[in-house]
């Protein structure tokens, strides 16, 4: 049967929310939105996952958790858990489910192409040619 380990964040009073999102970013390479929502959850709720996965996955994250906290002097109140039951995975997930999906990059990219045609026809700099 597959075991599943887990990361639980604690809220604290001296560490700011903006980095834990930054945190969140960096060690579990999530976007902005899904580690804004991780943090949130974190702040509501006293405490959240804001990790499942082997226990591998674990140990990676948990080192980086600990490196990161001591490049930025800012401490960050967490601790692995597990072993956790498929179960316990699915649930997981299923409650993860809605965060904010990362932006396609391609799409990124081109919605920045739109717009900057768009101003540079509105400034004149640019003439718009239909066929």
């Amino acid at each position: 049967m597959d075991r599943f380990f887990g990361i639980k964040l604690l809220n604290d009073d001296t560490t700011p929310m903006d980095a834990v999102v930054r945190m969140l970013r960096e060690t579990l390479d999530l976007s902005e939105a899904v580690a804004f929502e991780r943090m949130l959850r974190v702040h509501q709720n006293g405490q959240d996952t804001v990790f499942m996965g082997t226990v591998d996955q674990q140990d990676l994250i948990l080192r980086k958790i600990e490196a990161w906290t001591r490049s930025n002097a800012c401490p960050v109140a967490y601790r692995g858990t597990g072993p956790h039951s498929h179960q316990d995975y699915s649930a997981w997930l299923d409650d993860h489910k809605n965060e904010a999906a990362a932006p396609d990059a391609s799409s990124s990219t081109a919605l920045i192409v739109v717009v900057a045609i768009i101003l540079l026809v509105f400034a004149g700099v640019a003439v718009p040619v239909f066929w």
